[in-house]
């Protein structure tokens, strides 16, 4: 998943003083955009890969506005701006959409949002670039109203952004410190967007010094190309609703391919059919008709009976809908994943048990009043090093080709996440006593099970948790031996290594450092050991 930093005062001010912030944090996590941590007044929002409108502020704001019934009106029926594209054979990166917005205020906010938009979108939706790439201009440096889109021979000279000196395609690959970052995207041929006077973009390394954009733009160009059509023109969707989110008025600009003529971005909300019989049956629910279009207009989806077919009308720049599942799970977001009522499956199956230990240890944390965590062995060098005081060059299995920057290595201990953990559960009542069963990935690549438990709350110290632990060993009838240890997420004087016949576990309280990082306001007591061998 990928983290969006966004700026409190900001995304309250896109909503319109109509939440304040103490709701804000129980409607971030109803629509799906959990509330990850915060750092002083930026707020650190988790994002899943199939929402890419929520990379942007502006998504999430807009989502906000729609579950609080008041969604914002935007434009559907674009009208064009005048400008066209001509495009010639990019074999490399073989299509582009693009738009105009103009009387955007492009303050401090504005900016920092548009470009962490760009970076998580190319960091994720767009693969690091090789899929997308978004370039954003001041429209009124442009010259000329007939762009092209072609294959450059590596030549064509102009002024990178933050350069002083012209340079050819060839010179920006070498010199620049994008160029040398993504130099291996560039194959044969050099991918150009140019206006009248020369070059523009030269995606998808760098945009023109001369069209770049300043605090005092208030009208932007914005190009996207990329491998995939559709991908491209789903991120000018995205980037359209930002900006009009910020006032800015969109116009569309025609993208001439030659034997095809298209008109991006395009606005016009998408349909999907489903049937209440359906959704009811997914969610296990009884909702008539009209309560499931009542709980869908809350995530900003209208509903329209069509020739006897319920049709859902939804906004272009929701990529994830693609079938009637989505629709159902719109319909569970609006409701409350909390309100459904679970029930027992009629399937009758003979199983076998496989956890040996684990089953057992389960048994006990649940009767000592433990709640149970499930998290994702997938994690990052920041999350599992950096944020606990250990050194980000820790030794790790690493993911050859990662798809985003919050996956890019396994874990090799249960503490970074149980941290997160709390962090995201810190509101509910005091105190929280949590514990996972999971596995862990040695630098070799050999995986253990490993429990890990914590309290959090004011009581919460290295005598109540190494009681608890204490209960467990005892439990299983096994000998330990208990000494003094250092560990840089604990405080020091307060770690201790307990060693068993086949193991050792870690036990302490953690450091007030990293409280401070997860912004935790009371003491966590934690310990953690290799279920197999502890046991």
């Amino acid at each position: 998943m990928a983290v969006m930093r966004a700026d409190l005062a900001d995304l309250l001010h896109l909503c319109g003083d109509a939440i304040d912030e103490k709701d804000l944090v129980e409607i971030l996590d109803r629509i799906g955009a959990p509330l990850d941590g915060r750092e002083g007044d930026t707020l650190l929002i988790e994002v899943t890969p199939n929402r890419p409108d929520y990379l942007a502020i502006e998504g999430i704001a807009y989502s906000i506005l729609c579950f609080l019934g008041k969604r914002p009106k935007l434009t559907e029926n674009v009208p064009s701006s005048k400008y066209r594209i001509k495009v010639d054979k990019v074999e490399s990166r073989p299509y582009i959409a693009s738009l105009i917005a103009k009387g955007v205020a492009m303050g401090d906010a504005t900016i920092a949002g548009m470009m962490q938009f760009q970076e998580k979108i190319h960091e994720t939706f767009g693969r690091k670039r090789k899929k997308i790439a978004i370039g954003m201009h001041d429209l009124d440096a442009l010259k000329g109203k007939n762009l092209r889109y072609y294959a450059g021979a590596g030549s064509e000279r102009f002024v990178p952004l933050f350069e002083t000196d012209e340079m050819n395609m060839r010179d920006v690959l070498m010199k620049t410190e994008k160029g040398k970052e993504f130099a291996h995207i560039i194959k044969k041929e050099y991918p150009i967007v140019a206006d009248e006077e020369g070059v523009i973009s030269f995606p998808p390394i760098l945009n023109s010094e001369r069209t770049k954009v300043r605090e005092s733009t208030t009208n932007i160009f914005v190009d996207i190309t990329g491998t995939d059509r559709k991908s491209v023109e789903n991120t000018a969707s995205i980037i359209a609703m930002a900006l009009e989110m910020r006032g800015g008025r969109i116009e569309s600009v025609e993208v001439d391919y030659g034997n095809e003529v298209v008109h991006t971005p395009i606005m016009k909300r998408k349909s999907q059919e489903f049937s209440t019989e359906s959704v009811n049956l997914l969610l296990g629910t009884a909702f008539s008709k009209k309560e499931i279009a009542d709980l869908l207009h809350k995530t900003g989806i209208d509903i329209v009976n069509e020739r006897g077919r319920t049709v859902a009308y939804y906004p272009s720049w929701r990529v994830d809908i693609m079938g009637n599942s989505d629709i159902a799970e719109d319909v569970a977001i609006a409701y409350g994943y909390n309100n459904l009522e679970p029930e027992k499956p009629e399937l009758f199956t003979i199983g076998r048990d496989t956890q040996g230990p684990r089953k057992l240890v389960r048994e006990l944390m649940l009767q000592m009043g433990y709640s149970e965590l499930n998290t994702f062995v997938l994690t990052n060098e920041r999350d599992e090093f950096e944020m606990i005081r250990e050194d980000k060059e820790m030794p790790c299995v690493k993911i050859a080709n990662p798809l985003t920057v919050d996956n890019t290595i396994l874990r090799t201990s249960l503490i970074p996440s149980m941290l997160r953990a709390i962090a995201l559960n810190k509101k509910y009542k005091l105190p929280l006593k949590l514990f996972e069963i999971g596995e862990v990935v040695h630098p070799e690549g050999k995986t253990d099970w490993h429990l890990c438990a914590a309290i959090y709350g004011e009581e919460a110290g290295l005598e109540t948790i190494s009681g608890m632990f204490r209960l467990l060993l005892d439990r299983f009838g096994m000998k330990y031996e208990a000494s003094s240890a250092q560990a840089p997420s604990m405080i020091e004087g307060r770690c201790a290594q307990v060693k068993m016949k086949n193991g050792a576990a870690l036990i302490g309280e953690i450091h007030p450092e990293v409280l401070r990082k997860y912004g935790l306001e009371y003491p966590v007591a934690i310990v953690e050991v290799g279920v197999i061998k502890g046991f």
